[in-house]
């Protein structure tokens, strides 16, 4: 009986957590082998907890080195667990969020609108816009996302949460739309000008046919008219551009976001002497977008290509061509509009272009560029689900295409095309 009550001893040991414990028997009958299989067991198991524990603390040095806030949180949304950057970034300690309501790291009135409920049913959400608060008060803006856990039977288990601080990037955004306000500002005025003289030196003679009593026709009045709906929608453009407003993201022709930027900027391109060629077609299907963060997307490639063309060509000139070009086609299995912008510039350095992106890298001279408009336009791009690329041959010419999904997801099983980017 002796080896039966070592194996009962050394079973409860290896129940304790004992994984080291080996039972010694050396008798080669059955009692010998079964002692030999418990040995082997216990072995193993040492091993495969050792693995566990090995990529437990892989993964937690994993979640602990993340630059972006991860919050998990239980079924009734309170907070399971938290990362080193959530602490850092909020300003509590991890003992301080365990447990608590996970509305208690949003700014008052953002909690809602991530749509936290529908998770359940829908399993993730993707680059939603809110606003956290720190433990101090500071409002922080943050791209959202968040994905539903579920156990090894399918049922719901908990929601991993990922927040982005992007802070700096809205500044930088809203620091390009003021640097890009101001480079409109004497182009405009000028634009504005032109209408506004014409008026009135139509009123001016208008004024003196009726003290002449000579007969009058309405050929004055309907320039005056003319002239001055050219003034209003030239300030409407500039206004749309410059004010502040929500973004969310609506139905848009991409069409007339280019007849908006090109309001602001045509007689800029021709007075250069630009050849500009539009081929944008009002037809094209609407994508879904914020109107005004495409509007300066546009207005920063436009203005790039101005720059280059001008700096290789001073003045007039057959060859120095600016064509924006719009059709819709297939990428990677879904439906875009594309528009492509297409200059024969100065072109990019083959060992520049893909850093061309990057934030504050800039191939213009020292206070011509900042080095944001390409990043802060790669950024609101990808935030709409698409893709900015760029092709471009040193001193002959650029072209960077601008892909945006389709809106309406009907055309995707109607249109069978592909976009061919040597064309």
């Amino acid at each position: 009986a002796r080896p039966i009550d070592k194996l009962v001893k050394g079973t409860k040991k290896l129940a304790e957590g004992d994984l080291s414990h080996r039972v010694n028997i050396e008798s080669l009958d059955e009692i010998g082998q079964l002692a030999k299989s418990f040995n082997d067991m216990a072995e193993q198991l040492k091993i495969s907890r050792n693995e566990l524990l090995s990529a437990k603390s892989y993964t937690d040095d994993i979640i602990k080195s993340m630059i972006n806030s991860l919050v998990v949180v239980n079924q009734d949304t309170t907070i399971r667990e938290v990362n080193s950057a959530t602490c850092d970034l909020l300003g509590y300690t991890e003992k301080e969020l365990i447990g608590k309501p996970f509305s208690m790291v949003f700014a008052e009135g953002y909690y809602k609108g991530i749509g936290l409920d529908n998770l359940i049913y829908k399993g993730f959400t993707r680059n939603v816009e809110t606003t956290y608060q720190s433990k101090k008060g500071r409002k922080i803006r943050i791209l959202f996302s968040g994905s539903v856990i579920f156990d090894e039977k399918g049922n719901f288990n908990g929601i991993v949460c990922v927040g982005q601080d992007i802070t700096l990037q809205a500044e930088a955004v809203r620091a390009g739309r003021l640097a890009s306000l101001g480079e409109l500002a004497a182009g405009v005025a000028h634009e504005i000008n032109n209408p506004i003289n014409s008026i009135i030196n139509f009123s001016q003679i208008l004024i003196d046919d009726i003290k002449k009593e000579d007969k009058l026709t309405d050929e004055l009045p309907q320039r005056i008219i003319k002239e001055s709906d050219r003034v209003a929608a030239i300030v409407k453009s500039l206004l749309s551009f410059a004010r502040k407003r929500e973004k969310k993201k609506d139905p848009v022709s991409l069409h007339e976001v280019i007849d908006e930027v090109l309001t602001l900027t045509e007689a800029q391109i021709v007075k250069e002497g630009i050849n500009l060629e539009v081929n944008v077609p009002h037809t094209l299907p609407h994508v879904r977008a914020n109107f005004q963060q495409i509007q300066q997307v546009f207005l920063n490639l436009i203005n790039n290509a101005r720059y280059s063309l001008n700096n290789k060509m001073n003045g007039g000139h057959p060859d120095k061509l600016f064509r924006i070009d719009g059709s819709r086609g297939n990428f990677e299995e879904q439906s875009y509009i594309k528009v492509t912008f297409y200059d024969r510039g100065m072109g990019i350095p083959s060992n520049v272009l893909e850093k061309v992106i990057n934030p504050f890298f800039t191939t213009k001279p020292s206070g011509k560029g900042t080095g944001l408009g390409l990043t802060i336009s790669h950024g609101i791009i990808s935030d709409h689900g698409g893709k900015l690329l760029i092709e471009s041959d040193e001193g002959k010419f650029t072209k960077v295409v601008v892909l945006l999904p389709i809106d309406d997801q009907k055309e995707h099983d109607s249109f069978d095309s592909s976009i061919n980017f040597n064309s």
